[in-house]
């Protein structure tokens, strides 16, 4: 799981636009003595030897929506969003290729695929999606509303700096309202 709970809201959806983004397709190659050793030096009692990876390294498992959940290395079972932190991978989303030299994961996409995507809702937005639209697609059964934060909101024009309970100013950056539905960090 990407995050330590399970949220109904926090699923992964199609996301258009994402092919067309620089970067999109990756290839991250590892020769099979630094594969081993970034994968020791992140989980503990591994004792995996370059040779043992070439012998074992495979996909265990597969997510709903086609991302890597599980990959055998040894005698472990490790779990994909940790070996993408291990070897700084961009995303689960990936296929394996071995030959005798190393170990490759041809990778799409950025990231762990929960969420909203930076470059699907920019798409949708160029597409003449509004914020509703794009916050209800990425995060289904959600409502936006309002929530009340204690603090005063300034009107068009005006700043208000951050203040903390005891009305002094920690420093945060400031908000000014641009225009009656606008909201911007200073």
């Amino acid at each position: 799981a990407v995050f330590p709970q399970s949220l109904p809201y926090l699923v992964s959806v199609d996301s258009a636009g994402e092919e067309s983004a620089r970067g999109f397709y990756t290839d991250a190659t590892f020769s099979y003595e630094e594969a081993a050793r970034l994968l020791n030096a992140y989980f503990s009692g591994l004792n995996l030897t370059a040779q043992r990876l070439r012998q074992t390294f495979s996909v265990a498992a597969y997510t709903d929506s086609g991302r890597v959940k599980a990959v055998v290395a040894g005698e472990h079972t490790l779990d994909a969003a940790e070996v993408r932190r291990a070897l700084s991978l961009r995303s689960t989303l990936f296929s394996v290729s071995m030959d005798e030299t190393g170990i490759t994961f041809h990778q799409r996409g950025y990231g762990h695929g929960v969420g909203m995507s930076q470059v699907g809702a920019n798409s949708m937005a160029a597409d003449g999606a509004d914020h509703r639209a794009i916050l209800a697609h990425y995060y289904p059964g959600t409502e936006l509303g309002t929530a009340e934060f204690g603090m005063e909101i300034p009107t068009a024009g005006q700043t208000l700096a951050g203040r903390d309970a005891n009305g002094k100013k920690p420093g945060m950056a400031k908000i000014q309202v641009r225009d009656e539905t606008s909201l911007s960090a200073l």
